[in-house]
């Protein structure tokens, strides 16, 4: 079992906290307004504590680390992340707009690597070689490829 790291866990509560404010607005289906009100009078000092927590034990961590890196990320594109909090109209994430775009952005990348693969297999076989022993040594390749530094040592295509 790994071990749970403090530091994520305290910035979990924080994200869940501001998290628990936007349920609250979006169940009491308040208009732009007062959503913009709710989240001045709660969001705010919430990501206020969240920034100072940040910067605090961004001081405390070795440059070049993982969590160093995600919280420099954080910290230098704050005044985006925070734009929410000053208009009710903006939603807290982006996962709704994440969820749409998904499907075509997978789809894409199995095209690409589809592509990629029919590629790398014409550069395989020299032209010079005959159609049935080139769809052998296609099927070779294939099979073996990525499993051994020598691609021609075992396989039942060798057979």
């Amino acid at each position: 079992m790994a071990a749970k790291s403090t530091l994520a866990e305290v910035a979990l509560a924080h994200i869940g906290a501001l998290y628990a404010v936007e349920r609250a607005i979006h169940d009491e289906g308040l208009d732009v307004k007062l959503a913009t009100v709710r989240r001045q009078q709660d969001s705010k000092p919430r990501l206020l504590a969240l920034h100072a927590w940040l910067l605090a034990q961004r001081q405390l961590l070795t440059d070049g680390t993982g969590t160093a890196k995600t919280m420099d990320y954080c910290l230098k594109r704050w005044p985006a992340l925070i734009r929410y909090a000053d208009d009710g109209r903006l939603p807290m994430d982006n996962n709704r707009i994440e969820n749409q775009i998904r499907p075509w952005a997978i789809g894409r990348n199995n095209a690409n690597g589809r592509l990629m693969r029919t590629r790398l297999r014409r550069r395989a076989i020299p032209p010079s070689v005959e159609a049935p022993t080139a769809s052998r040594l296609l099927r070779i390749i294939t099979a073996t490829a990525g499993t051994a530094s020598n691609p021609w040592a075992g396989g039942s295509e060798l057979a």
